[in-house]
């Protein structure tokens, strides 16, 4: 998929149910074209292929992964990006990430997240 033409949100979350939510609540809401990836790879492959407007990451993936190294990028390359993730897994990474960056806790609230991914790309 060619994110450059799409301009599509970028969704990096490993479990399966949690992402096809957050596609479903972000296009039910008419954010237009979402790309759920569930690894780091598939996510770096995808901004690869053109920068999306917004992303949406997960900081603990499976097999003891983390999106830190896709959160450094996307905060490198200035693309806006929130954390939704626990809180105490948003406290261990902090100092990974850069200072002021949004998060959303699990379990999430669809109306949270529409009203965050709102503000950011308003403000874009």
């Amino acid at each position: 998929m060619n994110l450059k033409t799409t301009r599509a949100i970028l969704v990096l979350e490993d479990e399966a149910i949690i992402a096809m939510d957050i596609a479903l609540t972000l296009e039910d809401a008419g954010f237009g074209q979402i790309v759920v990836c569930g690894t780091s790879d598939d996510a770096h492959a995808c901004i690869d292929a053109g920068a999306p407007r917004l992303a949406i990451v997960d900081l603990n993936l499976q097999k003891g992964q983390t999106s830190l190294s896709v959160t450094a990028r996307l905060a490198d390359l200035g693309i806006p990006f929130i954390v939704l993730s626990g809180e105490s897994e948003v406290e261990r990474h902090a100092s990974g990430m850069p200072s002021v960056v949004p998060r959303i806790a699990k379990p999430f609230k669809g109306a949270d997240l529409i009203a965050m991914v709102g503000r950011i790309l308003d403000g874009a």
